[in-house]
C-alpha cells in the first residue's frame, strides 16, 4: 500500500513538472529576444558601448537598462540601478545620470554607451522590456568589468615559427571600444615587404601585419603598440623563428680554379654560412659524380667540385671549383675520326692523349719516316687512295715530357679497277638465233670481287653462257664488278638484233558502228623489228589498193567504201601481212524508188500493190506511206497493198523507209483509177431513166404554158378592179440631165397620180396606150403610188419587200388598191418614172 502510495505521488509530481516546463517554455516563446554582449572588459575613466538588438513581434514601449536587478517580490518588480530608461532619457536618478547616452537606430536597437566609467560600474546588467500591458526582463546578462587594466591585449597566433617565402599573418587586438577615447594600434619591427591592415568597431579594434617570411626575419621581435591619450603606450612582442635551408655554402680555398702537381696533397672544405636548424649532411661531387659525405675532401684526381649541405627543410650547393692535377702526356693513340679506310674518302686521323698542361706539340710518322707537313693534332686525307696505304706513328709533347703513339696501319681498300665487256665473237650486230658468250673482264680489286652483275639498258639481267640471241637482247651492255668497297661499272657496248615484225594489225580510228559521211581513218602498225619497216601495201577484198603511208583516212567515207582491208609491212628480212579489218559503212535508206503491180492506169476493184524499194545498211525497220503527202495510218511495211481500189483511192503516192542512220523518200506516184464495166453499166442506165424524165417535165411544162395562155385571152375583156405598177429603179433623166436623189428634208411621201381609162363607147376620144391591141379603154381609174428613196432604207409594202442592192434588181414591183374617181377629174400626163399594166379582175 506504501508502495503504490509513493508510485501515484511520483507520478503526479512528474505531470506537475511536465506542465510547468510546457507552460514555461510556451510563456518564452512569447517574449522577446534580447542580444547582448555576455562579457566587457573596460578601463577605468573610458567608456563601453553595449550593443544590443529586440526581436520581438509586438512593438515595446519602453527599454529599461538595470545594473545589478533584483526582483522584489513584495512589490512584485525588479529593483536596482537604472542605467538608462527610454521613457525617461537623461532623467534618470542614479549613478548613471548624464553619463548614459543611447546609440540606437531603430526602434529594436536597444544599444547605449556608458561613458566616464568608474570601478562601481561593475557589475551585472540586464534590459527590462514594456509594452502597453506586458513586461519582461530578459534572460541573458552582461557582466561588465571596469579595471585599471583594462580589457585583453594580445597578439595572435603565439606560435612564430614559419619557413621561409611563406606568407604570415600576425593579429594584434584589444577588446574594447570607446569612440571618445582615441587609442591606436601599431606595429614595429624590420620585415621586409609588409602591409598593416587596422580596424576599429563594437567588437574592438586589430591591427593585422602581413609580410612574407624571408631567412633574414629569423629571431626577429616583432612588437605592438597600444596607444591611450594620457597613458603609457602598452606592447606586446613575439620573436619570428623562420626555418631555411643552408645559406652561403662555399668551399675552402676559395678560389674558381685550383692547380697542383699529381703527388701534391689539396683538402677542400665546406662552409656554411647560415642554417635553420643546423645542417646534418653534406656531400661532395666532382663532375655530378658523388665523391665523399663529409665536410671535408682530399682531393686526387682534376676536376670540377662542388659540395652540398643538407637540413631538414632543404639543400644548397656550393659553386664549383676546377682543380686541375698536372701530369706529362699518357694513353697517347691514334683514332680514325671520320670515314673508312676506303679509296676517295675523307679520311682524318686524330692523335689523342692526355696530358696537363695541355700537349703544345704533335709529329706524325709514315713508314718511320717524319712526315714534315703534318704539325698537327690531326692527319687528313682528302681523300685517300690506295697509295695512302702505310704505318703511322704519332708523337705529343706537354711542358712535362713527350710520349709516342702505338702505329696504326692503314690498308685503303678500293673498288674493282677498269672492269671491261668482251664479247665472243666479237661484233656488234647480229641476227636473231645466233649465239654470242659475254664476258666481264677486271684489272684489280682490294678486296677480292665479290659478283659481277650484268646491265641491258640499265637493268639488271641474268646472262648465261652462251646466250642464243633473241630480239629482247638488242640494247647497251655494260658489266658491274663488286667487292666489299664498292661498284665499278665498264663502258656499255651497244648490241643490235635484226628481227622482222612479230605481228602487222590495222586499226581503225571509229570504234563504233560507221556511218557514211564520217571520217575513218585505218592504221597500220607493225609491232618492233629491226632495222624499222621501209614500207606499207595495202589491200581492198584482197585486191591491191595501192602503195600508200600506213595510214589510209576515209573524209566523206561512202557506202562503196565498204569491205575487208588489210597492209602490208615491208621489212629487209621478210614481209609481214596484218589479219583482215572489215568495214562496214551504215547508210540512211537511198535511191528509193516505187514499183506499181498491175502497171497503171489502175482499174476499180482490182488489187493494186505498191512496193518502195531502197538501198540501206542496215536494211530500214520503218517503212511509212503517204497520199497526198498525209500519212496513211497503219501501212508501215514495205509494200502497200490496195484491195479492192476505189475511184477515191486516187492521188500522189509516196513512200519513206527509216533505219537507225536516218530517212529515204521516194518520188510521187501519181495513180488513176478507171471504172470498171459493171460501174459504167449501172451509170449508163441511170442516165437513160433522167434522160426520159427530163423529156417528160419539158413536156407538161410547155402543155401547162400552152393552156395558160388560151385562158388569159379569153379573160381581156372583163373589167379589172385593181392593176399593178413595174417602177423603173431609177428616173428617166432628160437628155444631157442629172439624176438627183431627194434631199432628206424633202416631204416623206411624194405623190404621183397615174391615170387608166378604160374604153367606153360614150367617153371622149383620149386613151392610154394599152400592151394589148386589142383590149379596149374602161372608166379612168386613179392610184397613190409611193416613190422609193434612194436610201438603202426599206420600205415595206405589202408582200413586197426592195432589194439591197439597187444595181441587181432593175426594177420593182408595187401593188396598189384602185379607187375608182369621179368621172368629172382631170386626167394627168403619164409619169416617166411608171409603166403601167392591166391587170384583169
Amino acid at each position: 500500500m506504501d508502495t503504490f502510495l509513493e508510485q501515484s505521488l511520483m507520478v503526479v509530481g512528474t505531470l506537475s513538472l511536465i506542465f510547468g516546463f510546457l507552460n514555461s517554455n510556451a510563456q518564452y516563446s512569447n517574449m522577446p529576444k534580447v542580444t547582448f554582449s555576455e562579457q566587457i572588459v573596460a578601463w577605468n575613466d573610458s567608456c563601453v558601448r553595449i550593443d544590443c538588438k529586440v526581436i520581438f513581434t509586438e512593438t515595446l514601449k519602453t527599454y529599461v537598462w538595470f545594473q545589478n536587478p533584483m526582483f522584489n517580490e513584495t512589490i512584485t518588480e525588479f529593483q536596482g540601478n537604472i542605467v538608462y530608461n527610454s521613457s525617461m532619457e537623461n532623467t534618470v536618478n542614479s549613478p548613471f545620470q548624464d553619463r548614459v547616452q543611447y546609440v540606437g537606430k531603430v526602434s529594436d536597437d536597444c544599444s547605449i554607451l556608458i561613458k566616464q566609467l568608474h570601478h562601481e560600474d561593475s557589475g551585472i546588467y540586464q534590459l527590462r522590456m514594456w509594452t502597453n500591458d506586458k513586461k519582461w526582463m530578459s534572460i541573458n546578462k552582461l557582466d561588465l568589468t571596469v579595471s585599471d587594466s583594462g580589457p585583453t591585449f594580445k597578439i595572435e597566433p603565439q606560435i612564430s615559427k614559419t619557413r621561409e617565402f611563406q606568407y604570415v599573418q600576425l593579429t594584434c587586438s584589444v577588446n574594447h571600444y570607446c569612440p571618445e577615447n582615441h587609442m591606436n594600434l601599431s606595429w614595429t619591427g624590420h620585415m621586409t615587404s609588409k602591409t598593416q591592415t587596422f580596424t576599429a568597431g563594437v567588437l574592438g579594434m586589430k591591427n593585422i601585419l602581413s609580410f612574407q617570411a624571408s631567412w633574414t626575419d629569423h629571431n626577429k621581435t616583432v612588437t605592438c603598440l597600444l596607444e591611450r591619450p594620457a597613458k603609457e603606450v602598452e606592447n606586446r612582442s613575439i620573436q619570428l623563428n623562420v626555418e631555411y635551408a643552408p645559406k652561403g655554402v662555399q668551399i675552402s680555398p676559395n678560389n674558381s680554379k685550383i692547380t697542383i702537381k699529381r703527388g701534391d696533397k689539396l683538402i677542400l672544405n665546406c662552409i656554411v654560412e647560415s642554417s635553420n636548424p643546423s645542417v646534418h649532411a653534406f656531400k661532395w661531387y666532382n663532375m655530378n659524380t658523388q665523391k665523399a659525405n663529409k665536410q671535408s675532401y682530399q682531393v686526387v684526381d682534376p676536376g670540377k667540385y662542388k659540395c652540398e649541405a643538407e637540413n631538414t627543410i632543404g639543400k644548397k650547393e656550393s659553386n664549383t671549383v676546377e682543380v686541375q692535377v698536372q701530369y706529362p702526356p699518357e694513353l697517347v693513340e691514334i683514332k680514325i675520326v671520320t670515314g673508312s679506310i676506303k679509296e676517295n674518302e675523307n679520311v682524318i686521323l686524330e692523335c689523342t692523349a692526355k696530358a696537363d698542361p695541355p700537349i703544345i706539340k704533335h709529329k706524325w710518322y709514315r713508314n718511320r719516316i717524319l712526315v714534315s707537313n703534318q704539325i698537327k693534332k690531326t692527319y687528313r686525307f682528302d681523300p685517300i687512295n690506295e697509295y695512302d696505304s702505310a704505318s703511322y706513328v704519332c708523337e705529343v709533347t706537354n711542358a712535362l715530357g713527350s710520349r709516342n703513339s702505338s702505329s696504326k696501319e692503314l690498308d685503303v681498300q678500293y673498288p674493282p679497277k677498269y672492269p671491261e665487256v668482251v664479247l665472243d665473237p666479237d661484233g656488234r650486230s647480229f641476227i636473231e638465233g645466233m649465239e654470242v658468250t659475254f664476258t666481264c673482264k677486271v684489272n684489280r680489286s682490294n678486296p677480292h670481287i665479290k659478283s659481277i652483275t650484268w646491265y641491258l639498258n640499265s637493268n639488271a639481267i641474268s646472262i648465261s653462257s652462251p646466250v642464243r640471241l633473241t630480239p629482247k637482247y638488242s640494247g647497251k651492255y655494260k658489266c658491274g664488278a663488286r667487292n666489299e668497297v664498292g661498284q665499278t661499272f665498264s663502258q656499255e657496248i651497244p648490241i643490235t638484233v635484226r628481227y622482222p615484225p612479230g605481228e602487222v594489225k590495222v586499226e581503225i580510228s571509229n570504234k563504233g558502228q560507221i556511218t557514211e559521211g564520217q571520217t575513218v581513218s585505218l592504221t597500220c602498225t607493225a609491232s618492233q623489228c629491226e632495222p624499222k619497216v621501209n614500207g606499207f601495201q595495202w589491200y581492198k577484198d584482197g585486191a591491191h589498193y595501192g602503195n600508200l603511208n600506213n595510214v589510209i583516212t576515209f573524209k566523206n567515207i561512202k557506202w562503196t567504201d565498204s569491205g575487208d582491208y588489210f597492209c602490208e609491212a615491208k621489212h629487209d628480212i621478210k614481209n609481214i601481212r596484218s589479219v583482215p579489218i572489215n568495214i562496214n559503212v551504215l547508210y540512211a535508206p537511198c535511191n528509193l524508188s516505187l514499183s506499181i503491180n498491175p502497171s497503171l492506169p489502175a482499174t476499180e476493184n482490182s488489187l493494186v500493190e505498191l512496193t518502195c524499194n531502197t538501198k540501206a545498211n542496215p536494211i530500214p525497220n520503218n517503212y511509212q506511206w503517204y497520199k497526198n503527202d498525209v500519212p496513211i495510218s497503219n501501212e508501215y511495211y514495205k509494200t502497200l497493198r490496195l484491195v479492192k481500189i476505189k475511184l477515191e483511192d486516187e492521188g500522189k503516192y509516196h513512200c519513206t523507209a527509216t533505219n537507225k542512220v536516218g530517212t529515204g523518200k521516194s518520188d510521187t506516184v501519181i495513180i488513176e483509177v478507171t471504172y470498171s464495166i459493171h460501174t459504167i453499166a449501172k451509170y449508163s442506165s441511170g442516165a437513160a431513166g433522167l434522160l426520159l424524165l427530163l423529156i417528160i417535165l419539158i413536156v407538161l411544162i410547155i402543155r401547162f404554158k400552152i393552156w395558160n395562155k388560151c385562158k388569159r385571152q379569153s379573160s381581156d375583156d372583163i373589167s379589172d378592179s385593181s392593176f399593178f405598177v413595174l417602177k423603173k429603179s431609177h428616173n428617166e433623166t432628160p437628155e444631157g440631165g442629172v439624176r438627183q436623189c431627194p434631199s432628206i428634208d424633202i416631204s416623206e411621201d411624194q405623190i404621183n397620180y397615174a391615170s387608166i381609162q378604160f374604153t367606153s363607147s360614150d367617153e371622149g376620144d383620149y386613151q392610154v396606150p394599152r400592151k394589148n391591141a386589142d383590149s379596149q379603154d374602161i372608166n379612168a381609174i386613179y392610184s397613190l403610188v409611193k416613190k422609193s428613196r434612194c436610201s438603202t432604207e426599206l420600205n415595206e409594202y405589202e408582200n413586197v419587200k426592195s432589194s439591197n442592192n439597187p444595181t441587181n434588181n432593175k426594177e420593182e414591183l408595187h401593188y396598189s388598191t384602185i379607187t375608182n374617181l369621179p368621172k368629172g377629174g382631170s386626167v394627168h400626163q403619164p409619169d416617166p418614172g411608171v409603166e403601167y399594166a392591166m391587170l384583169k379582175q
